[in-house]
């Protein structure tokens, strides 16, 4: 019985392991190396996909969840594409210097491309831009999660000050839709929503943004060191601040769960999204953290409706309402020790993205091979603490 177990988690492992530098070298694979002469801006951006419908657009929000995960398999290898987008990032980060409504300085917009495959990444063929996003608040507080983890894997202070007045922009870009009344973000200027994801996203970039603004304050001097002072503190206390305004605003302590967005009057489990992949989205992005017991609650009811006998669903089974393969469920049931799960789930993804044929084809996208990146990276830590566990045991 032993063997039969020790096998199982040596196989396990080599599945994860396999798996983790099939996702990441094909999102590292979709980045801009080089352009025709007046895109060279595009540079350092990743296309949402390779080939297919996906692959003209560039929609920052996905590429960061995608930036993440390269971050989560903590390799070097992927160092260099990590600190591309982010200098792409702050390379096309808007200015405030047209009437657009949403030309804020700080935000970022979206993307159309067109490029070729060439020996050493992608080549930009054109690169226009949106005028737009779909959320300002979430872009920016994605970063600050980049910088954070960039840091504690490169340790480079270097890089933060030498991009402190871009990281300011940035920030600006975040709180301009912050409310002064309920300390939720409204997604964009014309778009006032307070969404339970964004500012989920926002919570835990806040939490990242204090580490970042530890480091600036520490390296930096004068005028700049007492800037870098007020923004610490200025994103310590709105860390504060959302994390209760998301408990007044969003959470329902009588029911239980979160409402998609502030002033949301009705919710329903059978509503996927957003009523009920946004419980999801809070576990991934750690609002639940602080709550015990609030993240196995809300999973345990996202199962019945979505993974039980009682429901037309089987979300590890990629059976899943729309054609989007939502993988922040498998991150999600990662985080909450779900292993079973999470195992049939990327067996099936296996089949249906990895194997050779397959190629990441449609309806797959960056944020999604993210999500699933960043489950199966969880997951090799799980198996890796249970060989070392049974090993004590021989």
């Amino acid at each position: 019985m032993l063997k039969e177990e020790t096998k199982k988690i040596n196989d396990r492992i080599k599945f994860y392991r396999n798996f983790i530098k099939c996702e990441a070298d094909w999102i590292k694979s979709l980045q801009i190396s080089s352009a025709e002469p007046g895109y060279e801006k595009a540079i350092g951006s990743l296309p949402d996909a390779a080939t297919g419908p996906l692959s003209t657009r560039i929609i920052p929000y996905f590429t960061e969840i995608a930036i993440m995960a390269l971050l989560d398999t903590k390799d070097p290898s992927y160092f260099k594409t990590i600190k591309g987008y982010i200098d792409w990032h702050f390379n096309n980060l808007n200015l405030g210097e047209t009437d657009n409504i949403t030309d804020i300085p700080g935000t970022l917009n979206d993307f159309e491309i067109s490029s070729v495959f060439i020996s050493n990444g992608r080549h930009a063929i054109e690169y226009i831009s949106k005028n737009d996003y779909d959320s300002s608040d979430a872009y920016a507080a994605l970063l600050f999660s980049i910088l954070r983890m960039y840091y504690d894997l490169t340790g480079d202070k270097d890089y933060l000050v030498e991009n402190f007045e871009n990281i300011n922009s940035v920030l600006n870009g975040l709180f301009f839709t912050m409310s002064e009344e309920h300390h939720l973000t409204w997604a964009k200027i014309n778009h006032k929503t307070a969404y339970m994801m964004d500012n989920g996203e926002v919570h835990e970039g806040l939490g990242n943004a204090i580490k970042v603004y530890s480091i600036l304050e520490e390296e930096l001097v004068g005028n700049e060191k007492e800037l870098a002072q007020f923004n610490l503190k200025r994103v310590s206390n709105s860390y504060t601040e959302i994390k209760k305004a998301i408990e007044k605003y969003i959470w329902s302590e009588n029911d239980q769960y979160y409402f998609p967005s502030m002033g949301a009057e009705e919710f329903n489990w059978s509503t996927f999204y957003a009523d009920a992949t946004c419980q999801v989205l809070a576990i991934t992005t750690g609002v639940t953290a602080d709550y015990p017991g609030r993240s196995e609650a809300l999973w345990e009811k996202f199962n019945k409706h979505y993974s039980s006998d009682d429901s037309s669903y089987r979300w590890e089974k990629i059976n899943i309402p729309g054609a989007l393969i939502w993988g922040s469920m498998p991150y999600a049931a990662a985080l909450v020790g779900d292993y079973d799960r999470v195992d049939v789930y990327m067996d099936a993804y296996a089949m249906k993205f990895q194997l050779p044929e397959k190629k990441h084809g449609y309806p797959l996208y960056s944020g999604d091979a993210g999500q699933v990146l960043r489950a199966a990276c969880v997951m090799l830590d799980y198996y890796l603490r249970m060989q070392n566990e049974m090993t004590s045991k021989e």
